[in-house]
């Protein structure tokens, strides 16, 4: 994990820089842990108060005077309960404010989201850092990840995602994952309280907009979801839909969530229906 830690390290207190990284996974898959490991390794005074779930809290952190240069911090989970289009607009403004901020104050963020597709890609251009949690080793503690190097180039407008490079022994050696070990317990239990309170106002919320909708009775509408149509959207451009892990391929269903703007039951359909018709295309080519 060490070209990972001197990567943010030195952006954030040699090179009188910001630095941005996100850390994408599913549910369990050791991003929230692998992210506050990362956060303690780069800056020693890094505390649970400098973990956030929202984008209220993440002002109010940035606004509160108690920040260094050198400081992280953890923005876990992300656009999480928030509507796509609702997300994409806060986002902007915050990383916008934050990029002025950071001109003078050299922080570093780290965002964990279940997929990339919850960062809009004109905010990816701003982002430095790309980690992916691929398997967790349980019996030594580690999560692994690949981590990339994200480089915007203007003049293509494009994001190239790179591994790193290390100089040892007279020779390149290129970085494809990190191993990065769990917190102390005394701070996973920390993050857990802070994180169940996070939980407990969002379910908290979902309740109160179902009880609103509820309320509406006759002028209460179901949403008609037309599952073969987005269908056939995602297969007229597989490539923007399907990702790769290891030699499995499969459409990012958060990816379809944010993009139609539905719930996970419903994407989890559109995601089955699309593959299948994407194996039937395939097999078809034979």
């Amino acid at each position: 994990m060490s070209v990972l830690i001197k990567d943010i390290y030195s952006r954030i207190n040699l090179k009188n820089k910001n630095f941005l990284g996100i850390i994408t996974g599913e549910t369990g898959s050791g991003k929230s842990l692998s992210a506050l490991t990362i956060a303690q390794r780069v800056d020693p005074n890094f505390n649970i108060d400098q973990v956030v779930f929202t984008p209220k809290q993440f002002m109010a952190l940035l606004n509160s005077g108690s920040l260094e240069q050198g400081n992280m911090i953890v923005w876990d989970e992300a656009g999480v309960g928030i509507p796509a289009k609702e997300w994409y607009t806060i986002a902007n403004r915050v990383i916008s404010y934050v990029l002025q901020t950071f001109r003078h104050e050299n922080l570093g963020v780290l965002f964990t989201t279940p997929s990339l597709a919850y960062i809009d890609r004109d905010i990816r251009r701003l982002f430095h850092g790309y980690l992916e949690t691929e398997a967790i080793d349980r019996v030594r503690g580690w999560c692994i990840c690949k981590y990339f190097r994200m480089v915007y180039y203007p003049r293509e407008d494009k994001i190239f995602y790179k591994y790193p490079q290390i100089w040892n022994n007279g020779s390149y050696y290129t970085v494809k994952r990190v191993r990065i070990s769990k917190p102390n317990e005394d701070f996973i239990e920390e993050y857990k309280e802070k994180k169940k309170e996070f939980t407990t106002a969002l379910k908290r919320t979902a309740e109160k907009e179902i009880g609103l909708q509820k309320k509406k009775g006759d002028n209460y509408e179901r949403r008609f979801v037309d599952i073969h149509s987005i269908v056939q959207e995602i297969l007229q451009d597989p490539k923007r839909f399907v990702r790769k892990r290891g030699k499995r391929k499969f459409v990012d269903k958060y990816l379809v969530m944010n993009e139609f703007d539905v719930g996970d039951i419903v994407a989890t359909r559109i995601k089955k229906k699309a593959e299948a018709e994407l194996q039937n295309a395939k097999v078809k080519k034979k």
